[in-house]
Parts: C-alpha cells; sequence; structure tokens
C-alpha cells in the first residue's frame, strides 16, 4: 500500500504553461496533475490505483485509457516507474522540488528504494540513500529530584547534508528557475557548458544573454557568447572598448619585444624572443 498523503500539496503555475504536458492528452493532463496530491509524501502510487484513487468518480473512463494516458507520462519523463518486487508504482519526477518544508517535514522513509531516472544531477533526489538516514528521536529520563532531561539524535537532515553533493551554482540553479520541468537530457546541455568553461563564467554569459533581451536563452546562444568571449580574450560582457582602453595604457614593448595584447596581467608577445 501506498504511504499515507498529506492533507495538501504544492501545485506550481508551471504546469500550466509546460511544453511536454502540452503534448498530453487532456486525460493525461488530468492524471498528471491531480496525482500530485492523491500520491504519497514522496510522489509515489501504485500504478493500479491510479483509476480508483485519481479518478474515482469518472465511471466512463476505461481502464485502457486510464493506461495509455499513463504511458504517455512516462514516456515524456514525467512519472518513471519504479517496481517493489512485482509491484509497478508511479512515481512523480521531481516530486520534491515543488514541494514546501511543511509537506517533506517527518514523512518518514520512502516505500522501497529507488533512484528516479529523470532526475538531472542539478537535481539529484536518491531517496534510497535517505531511507537508511537515522530518524530523529526523543529519550528522556528521570533523576530522584523529578527533573526531566531531553536528548536528541542527529537528525537525519543533518546527516543528510553530510553526504549530498554540494548545491548546484547559481547558473544552474537559473536555469532550472526558467525551466523547472526541463528534465535531465535538457539540463544535461547546460550543466556540459558549465564543465567546459566554469560555473562563474557561464554565470556571466547568463547575465550577458538576460542583458541582451533574451530571459529564456538556449544552451547554443549561451555557447557562442562563451566562444566569442574565449577568443577575444575577454569576460562574457565586457565591453571591447573598456577592454582595449585598458590594455592602451599598459607596455606595447617589453625587453625591445612588441605587445600583441594583455592577458589580464600577462603579455602576449608578437614576435618570440630571439636565441641568445
Amino acid at each position: 500500500m501506498s504511504k499515507p498523503r498529506g492533507r495538501w500539496k504544492c501545485l506550481w503555475i508551471c504546469v500550466a504553461i509546460s511544453h511536454r504536458l502540452g503534448q498530453c492528452s487532456l486525460l493525461a493532463d488530468v492524471i498528471y496533475t491531480w496525482g500530485i496530491p492523491v500520491s504519497d509524501m514522496y510522489g509515489m502510487l501504485r500504478r493500479k490505483d491510479v483509476k480508483p484513487s485519481i479518478l474515482p468518480n469518472r465511471k466512463g473512463v476505461p481502464l485502457l485509457a486510464v493506461n495509455t494516458a499513463i504511458d504517455e507520462l512516462i514516456a515524456l519523463n514525467l512519472l518513471c516507474q519504479p517496481e517493489d518486487g512485482d509491484e509497478p508504482y508511479l512515481h512523480w519526477c521531481f516530486h520534491d522540488d515543488y514541494q514546501g518544508e511543511k509537506v517533506r517535514k517527518g514523512r518518514g522513509s520512502p516505500l522501497f528504494e529507488f533512484v528516479c531516472p529523470n532526475e538531472g544531477r542539478a537535481v539529484v533526489r536518491d531517496t534510497a540513500r535517505y531511507s537508511a538516514l537515522p530518524r530523529p528521536t526523543k529519550t528522556k529520563t528521570k533523576t530522584k529530584t523529578k527533573t526531566k532531561t531531553k536528548t536528541k539524535t542527529k537528525t537525519s537532515a543533518a546527516v543528510a547534508a553530510s553526504i549530498d553533493p554540494p548545491p548546484p551554482s547559481a547558473f544552474i540553479n537559473a536555469v532550472i528557475a526558467q525551466w523547472p520541468l526541463g528534465g535531465a537530457p535538457f539540463y544535461g546541455r547546460y550543466l556540459r557548458l558549465e564543465e567546459e568553461y566554469g560555473a562563474d563564467f557561464m554565470w556571466d554569459v547568463w547575465l550577458t544573454a538576460l542583458d541582451s533581451g533574451k530571459p529564456a536563452p538556449a544552451a547554443n546562444y549561451l555557447e557562442a557568447i562563451a566562444r566569442n568571449a574565449v577568443a577575444e580574450g575577454r569576460r562574457p560582457g565586457e565591453r571591447k572598448e573598456a577592454r582595449d582602453a585598458e590594455q592602451s595604457e599598459k607596455p606595447t614593448e617589453i625587453d625591445g619585444r612588441p605587445v600583441a595584447w594583455w592577458e589580464g596581467d600577462s603579455p602576449v608577445f608578437a614576435a618570440p624572443a630571439k636565441a641568445t
């Protein structure tokens, strides 16, 4: 059986403008959105419970249509289907990222260990790790003077913080905020840019794109900005005129060797040094 459901769940406005949900049938949209509050505190629900739990009063909806709608959502990486033994479950991918602390607090361990295949590296939620963590407990001891002392074990949140990977950079956080339902393959394009150019460099690239009137810059657009900046030896967003003015104040010749340009404080000579 699924774990007890919360009394409420968060439903973000980005659901209404999601491009992937826009590709689904109307029944798939209903199952996805109505399934968020119906699923347990980890976004889990047995597949066979979808129709009786999400559509209990829709007598005219055949089970075949429900299963077809579920398959649509799985194909678009909005749901995944882990299994506990021979029992198929559905998991609402990125469920934790859209729920508040009140929903996540005190929910206990997940039903079973699994890793969602659709959650990208920057927003990973590995429930398998959390299932083995100690839960907060309280113990009370009484002394002869009838005074009580309370001791607490280290909370699972503190333990999780010690084993979790570092949080995503400002650049990746901005990408996730712009496309919250992008999915792992989509985020991977931006992660590869960060690995190639560095997190701070790509954050400057992102700000440059925003200044250029691109509130949702594609990965190819950002890569073009980064390549141009590297080719011209400047930071993203740095004006070429300002850079040239700064370099014009530096010497154009050192020990008789002409300087072509400056890389920060390091000169790039126009000709190699003469052999001595």
